[in-house]
């Protein structure tokens, strides 16, 4: 983890029409690599701050903080960007995030799946902090966080740890059995997923695995349902990004829609084995006959 005294973290701003975002770590003047968001994801996002930063007038001083990336609000991208800046937090020491999208307040960081999270990690909702303003921090640490959007998530980086942590606290409150074998069911959820995937759902239920609709379980319960599972299978989204709180070695079947980089990395570094299938149902029936 980098010191970088004399800090200046700059507020975070988009613009829709350029598809580009701003909002880094100065070391004094120079940019902090670290301070980057690791990648715009799809690639349609792009980083548009100065490498040199002068004339900046800080509103805001603090004698110490963690940098932790970008807080998401987006399920997916907050496992995969926002969780683990999450587990480099230190005791009584605030951790800054710069906001994703724009116009998210601190009002959020404690909602919904979120609050489970900090729950998890034994973070209060008062030490998480959004970059709002020209910030000067004294003393602040810069975590190598895993740039996991791209595949980058590494075995001895934070992410595969804080999941860890995150999978142990849901365990340990969660007395359902669970099952082995689990597939996530985008059916009832909306947006992008598969027509019929009723008839999907059947061929998997027909090798023993237990259909689950995530969205209508408990955060806590998602976590621990696929943290019991040796299989989890389902199609290639936010919520299969679950799977990296399974135990090392479990196997991870993806209906593949687009290039899955990020799932992955998770699965790599995880060592969990991934079979990927297309959907289509003689294939489907076919990979999991050779499981």
């Amino acid at each position: 983890m980098r010191l970088v005294q004399n800090a200046i973290v700059t507020p975070a701003s988009y613009n829709e029409d350029a598809r580009t975002f701003r909002g880094a770590v100065y070391d004094r003047t120079r940019i902090v690599g670290e301070g980057l968001r690791a990648s715009p994801g799809s690639g349609a996002w792009r980083h548009d701050d100065e490498v040199i930063v002068t004339g900046v007038t800080p509103r805001v001083r603090l004698a110490r903080a963690v940098y932790g990336g970008r807080f998401f609000f987006h399920f997916g991208h907050f496992l995969l960007e926002t969780l683990p800046g999450l587990g480099a937090a230190r005791p009584d020491t605030p951790i800054i995030f710069h906001p994703w999208p724009a116009g998210v307040d601190v009002g959020f960081v404690g909602a919904s799946f979120r609050g489970f999270f900090l729950e998890a990690l034994g973070l209060q909702v008062e030490r998480v902090m959004l970059v709002q303003e020209h910030t000067l921090i004294d003393n602040l640490h810069v975590p190598d966080l895993d740039a996991a959007i791209v595949g980058d998530a590494r075995p001895d980086g934070l992410l595969l740890p804080t999941y860890r942590r995150v999978r142990e606290y849901a365990l340990g409150r969660s007395s359902s059995p669970g099952s082995g074998a689990v597939y996530l069911s985008r059916r009832k959820f909306g947006g992008r997923g598969i027509a019929d995937e009723e008839k999907v759902e059947a061929i998997f239920a027909s090798f023993g695995f237990q259909i689950v609709f995530p969205e209508q379980m408990p955060i806590s319960e998602q976590v621990a349902t696929v943290a019991r599972a040796e299989v989890v299978a389902g199609i290639d989204g936010s919520a299969l990004h679950l799977t990296g709180f399974m135990a090392p070695g479990s196997r991870v079947v993806v209906l593949q829609t687009r290039p899955t980089t990020a799932l992955d990395g998770v699965c790599r570094a995880l060592g969990a084995e991934v079979m990927h299938l297309p959907v289509d149902e003689a294939a489907i029936r076919e990979g999991l006959s050779r499981m």
